[in-house]
């Protein structure tokens, strides 16, 4: 996305989000820089292999009626993720809804899946190196089929 030269100098490369490492004497700095053109929408990137995902058993909940599980995701990288970040929940089952999703994809493939955004770190640019979130989804499910997904995470430039 960008080039940075001896003096520190950053050049735009191309469009999309990128992370400037600098390193002196040990003490060790990041920047977020975001590479965009007006009137052009900034293109998505599939960020899944960045992050660790550990999923728990899914377990109804009596006193709601929702199926419930546990979601893991680790930025495993030794630098920031920058965001803003998506999770899709891909081959959901048409009889099973997911309760707590944010919203559908409308520039990501497949359209119309099942979408929640990564909660970023403090910086609200970034999820830190090594950072972990846990999120709690709720599935809708009625009829008691059998609830499967394909969980992808993208970087997405949309509003």
């Amino acid at each position: 996305m960008v080039t940075v030269d001896a003096e520190g100098k950053v050049t735009p490369v191309s469009l999309g989000a990128a992370v400037v490492v600098s390193k002196n004497t040990g003490v060790k700095g990041f920047t977020v820089v975001k590479v965009g053109q007006t009137g052009s929408p900034m293109p998505t990137d599939e960020v899944t292999t960045l992050f660790n995902v550990t999923r728990s058993g899914i377990r109804l909940d009596r006193r709601t009626g929702f199926f419930v599980q546990q979601v893991a995701i680790t930025n495993r990288q030794d630098v920031p993720v920058p965001g803003p970040l998506v999770i899709t929940f891909e081959d959901l089952p048409e009889q099973v809804s997911l309760v707590n999703s944010t919203g559908e994809t409308a520039h990501i493939v497949p359209l119309g899946s099942p979408t929640v955004a990564l909660p970023l770190s403090e910086d609200g640019l970034t999820i830190q190196a090594g950072a972990s979130t846990t999120l709690v989804l709720e599935f809708l499910n009625p009829e008691r089929h059998r609830i499967g997904y394909n969980l992808r995470i993208y970087r997405t430039y949309e509003p």
